[in-house]
């Protein structure tokens, strides 16, 4: 699929609009929305991706917005857009997160952002899911490592990204991967960004299959040092968990 750009103004065109103001805005939102784009200095848009919105192709959607491909400094970027239907009110808060997670060179790069969007890098890459499905055992080992070290980071950070129990939609790869979407993220709860990675890696999931095919790891001594890092994160505890991973 090749990407086309179109200059953003396309944007209140249908089916276009849809998009814009998903899944049923006013023609006042629309219009209101637009006008917030254009300020974020969003020059084009791309209508291209693996998800399909009424005949209108896109990045992604999630439960609270929807991705898209853009330009803006004539630089390929991605815009999340704030679903109407929404349970979050604003951008605000998923933007906070991001731009935390950034400081410690975590997530796509934070661009910009405005009540209804949030201007980011555009992470060109294979969800983990279909990358692992052509990966060998050594490329598998080697990227999971550098996803568990960012997990780690991020535990120690105190953010947990909320989303990370399935992996399938949240983590994007190219030569290195790249953790995504925040909207769920929290810095009051209880962090589980590394054991939930690794659960969902190595214990109750498909993918576990070939990443611990005839449970390589054994998984009742993997849960049992999962306990004691959880009680106690640290630099040790995580060791001792990619040393029984062979990582």
């Amino acid at each position: 699929m090749k990407q086309l750009f179109q200059p953003i103004h396309k944007i209140l065109e249908n089916p276009y609009a849809s998009i814009l103001g998903y899944p049923n805005a006013t023609k006042k939102q629309i219009e209101s929305r637009y006008i917030e784009i254009k300020a974020l200095g969003v020059e084009s848009v791309s209508f291209f991706g693996r998800t399909e919105i009424n005949s209108v192709a896109i990045l992604g959607k999630g439960h609270n917005g929807l991705l898209i491909l853009a330009k803006k400094n004539n630089k390929k970027i991605a815009v999340k857009i704030r679903r109407i239907d929404s349970q979050r009110s604003t951008m605000y808060a998923e933007s906070k997160f991001l731009k935390m997670a950034n400081s410690i060179n975590i997530g796509p790069k934070w661009i910009t952002n405005s009540k209804n969007f949030i201007v980011m890098e555009y992470v060109n890459g294979k969800l983990i899911t279909e990358w692992i499905s052509n990966a060998n055992t050594k490329e598998i080992n080697h990227m999971i490592k550098l996803i568990l070290v960012d997990c780690y980071n991020l535990d120690k950070f105190g953010i947990d990204h909320g989303e990370l129990n399935n992996i399938s939609k949240h983590i994007i790869i190219n030569k290195k991967p790249t953790i995504i979407d925040f909207e769920d993220a929290s810095n009051i709860r209880r962090v589980s960004n590394v054991t939930s990675v690794i659960q969902y890696m190595y214990i109750n999931s498909v993918i576990s299959k070939k990443i611990n095919p005839n449970e390589r790891v054994h998984k009742t001594k993997l849960i049992k040092l999962l306990r004691i890092y959880k009680n106690n994160i640290t630099q040790k505890n995580f060791d001792g968990i990619l040393k029984v991973l062979r990582l």
